[in-house]
């Protein structure tokens, strides 16, 4: 470098103003490089100065044994559609949909019928009213409104809604003025609406009455409304399943019949299928051809194939000094070796269709033509096991024992987007490792008028009180002894003991759980083969249990069981006509609990359709948890006792 002031030049820069009085200044220094010519052209040119050089290394390593492919230019494929005949669920699957191709599957098979709350009583009421006043004028409808609220009145145990853990009058009563919405709620409409909902089961008091005088096709369109809105599944059933906390529904075509078990809410996909037979492998299918344009199959960190390109360091897998993971090597070696080699080619198709690929012709950049027959494990005659073949794109048998390899794929109707609202139910089921127990906690609860209330800190206030009241009722008591005399003719007498001295330890028989702490016990079935066969097969599964709680009723004592008040787990738990609680169980297959927990939401949810035509529902998800349960409960415990 015979003048190095040509290629780099120094710069000095004062890093603020003079100082006026002579002072010292601070002055910064740094190297900047230019080049002799300002066009950059030749450098970006990338020339190759000893060619044969790089030809002899590429002999030496290898490089020219390898094919002499070309890149592929154009995809036809041919392929075979044909339409889903039919979508079930339900009991039996009882609940068929004959034209499944009009309608998306999300609303249908994710909706369940609404709890009958405060709410909805007076919403169904006011939207009789409406319906009125296409036949009738107002003076007319005030008249009516008054002869309803007598035939159809609002009770006022059908303004209440469960939130109390404990069916006593006193705890009751407490719970209720913490659901202050619904108080308020209630002083509104106590006496200003009828009961809906009664008019929804007895039309006939409302036919039967002539002062009324309304249209027959007025009530039935009212009792069809109701029933889409609040009872969509009041006859065939849900396809909710509580025992595997996800839904469960089937679909058929001409060729095979598919189930999906285990969804867990959200979208309806090519993946939530499995085939579950083949009814007839001959099938008549339509024919046609797709042509399409093939792409590179790449993901967010893989090199770029062009020089100058600059690359997406979202995903970045070569930065780890240790040992590579078995996966991050795949995808390393794919990315290196293997990435100029894969395609993707999109084939478009109509919703609700089976589309099944009979042969592709690839066209690349020499004018060849490669006919691709069959796809990769067509022919392979081994039984399908979990984890012997890798495949994208193809519904995987539902029964892996039998040597079962579908052919195609199902695109089932499904949204795009959904609009979700908030939950007005939350329940997490979780796993305490401490206690060895499994929990249902209710972390959100139905206020009863269209909201929902903070369940953990209602079953604190609801403790709090219950402890309260046990200590006061502690406090009044008096501790006697009986003691019998030698005489029976005498009887008893008492023996009163006062002391003052403060115990070293408290004994405790067992801690006290929070109310919305719900326990799930193991069950065995052992030797009951009907529970068995109901059950799946397993000998062993989750059953909702209850735990006491000790409360003092004015000078009576007494135990308590503690009752959910979710819908999701007061499954079972019903009304007799004298208010007593009738138990029915509560199922759930443990291997639906992960360890991290497990998040059962219930919401309501809306989202439009082909055409703008909206569908509203309520539903389930399924989601995890992320988190263990600690629920602090001990048994025989020796505890420091209060100051």
């Amino acid at each position: 470098m015979k003048d190095p002031k040509k290629f780099i030049a120094s710069y000095v820069k004062c890093a603020g103003d003079l100082p006026q009085n002579g002072g010292p200044f601070v002055v910064s220094h740094f190297l900047e490089s230019r080049t002799r010519n300002s066009n950059i052209t030749d450098a970006l040119r990338f020339r190759v100065y000893d060619p044969l050089w790089l030809l002899s290394r590429q002999w030496q390593l290898g490089e020219f044994k390898g094919n002499d492919a070309g890149t592929a230019m154009a995809v036809s494929c041919n392929v075979r559609t044909t339409s889903m005949s039919q979508y079930s669920y339900g009991e039996d699957n009882s609940n068929v949909v004959n034209s499944p191709n009009e309608e998306p599957l999300e609303p249908i098979v994710e909706q369940i019928n609404r709890d009958i709350t405060p709410m909805v009583r007076v919403e169904a009421a006011t939207y009789f009213l409406d319906l009125l006043r296409s036949e009738k004028d107002n003076s007319e409808i005030r008249a009516i409104a008054r002869i309803l609220r007598e035939l159809y009145p609002l009770k006022e145990e059908n303004l209440l809604m469960p939130v109390s853990s404990l069916e006593n009058g006193v705890v009751e009563e407490f719970a209720e003025s913490r659901n202050t919405r619904l108080t308020l709620f209630r002083k509104a409409y106590a006496s200003k609406s009828f009961d809906g909902y009664s008019l929804y089961q007895n039309p006939s008091v409302l036919k039967d009455t002539p002062e009324v005088n309304v249209s027959e096709e007025l009530i039935d369109g009212y009792l069809e409304w109701f029933s889409r809105r609040y009872l969509p599944n009041a006859f065939q059933g849900s396809a909710w399943k509580e025992d595997k906390l996800g839904y469960e529904f089937s679909a058929e075509n001409d060729k095979y019949h598919y189930k999906a078990q285990d969804y867990s809410g959200g979208r309806v996909s090519w993946y939530s299928f499995d085939v579950d037979k083949c009814k007839d492998k001959d099938a008549v299918m339509e024919h046609e051809e797709i042509k399409t344009l093939p792409t590179l199959a790449t993901y967010p960190g893989a090199p770029n194939k062009r020089l100058w390109e600059f690359e997406n360091r979202r995903v970045f897998m070569g930065n780890s000094t240790e040992m590579q993971a078995q996966g991050n090597v795949a995808f390393l070696q794919y990315a290196t070796m293997y990435g100029n080699d894969w395609m993707i080619c999109p084939l478009q198709t109509e919703i609700g269709k089976y589309i099944e690929v009979e042969n592709v012709k690839v066209l690349d950049t020499f004018g060849r033509m490669y006919v691709i027959n069959s796809r990769a494990g067509a022919n392979d005659s081994k039984d399908v096991v979990f984890g012997q073949r890798w495949q994208m794109y193809i519904n995987a048998p539902f029964d892996t024992t039998k040597n079962s390899n579908p052919d195609g794929l199902m695109f089932p109707p499904s949204l795009v987007q959904t609009i979700e609202g908030e939950p007005i139910e939350e329940v997490s089921i979780l796993r305490d490792e401490m206690a060895n127990m499994v929990w249902g906690v209710e972390n959100k609860i139905q206020d009863g008028c269209g909201s929902s209330l903070d369940a953990g800190l209602l079953a604190s206030e609801v403790g709090q009180f219950i402890d309260t009241s046990n200590e006061e009722a502690v406090k009044k008591a008096t501790l006697s002894i009986k003691e019998k005399e030698q005489a029976e003719d005498i009887g008893f007498k008492t023996a009163t003991l006062e002391s003052d001295r403060i115990t070293d330890y408290k004994y405790k028989v067992m801690t006290s759980v929070p109310l919305n702490w719900i326990p799930l016990i193991p069950q065995h079935i052992g030797g009951e083969p009907e529970y068995k066969c109901f059950l799946g097969g397993r000998e062993t599964i989750l059953r909702r249990g209850k735990l006491p709680c000790f409360f003092v009723d004015g000078e009576k004592g007494d135990y308590y069981p503690v009752r959910p008040l979710s819908s999701i787990m007061r499954k079972g738990l019903s009304k007799d006509k004298d208010g007593n609680t009738i138990e029915g169980p509560l199922f759930i297959e443990e291997e639906q609990v992960q360890g991290v927990g497990t998040k059962l939401v219930k919401n309501c949810q809306r989202s439009r359709w082909l055409g703008g035509k909206t569908y509203t529902w309520m539903g389930y998800s399924k989601q995890n948890k992320h988190t263990q349960g600690i629920s602090g409960l001990e048994f025989d415990a020796l505890k420091e006792p209060e100051k």
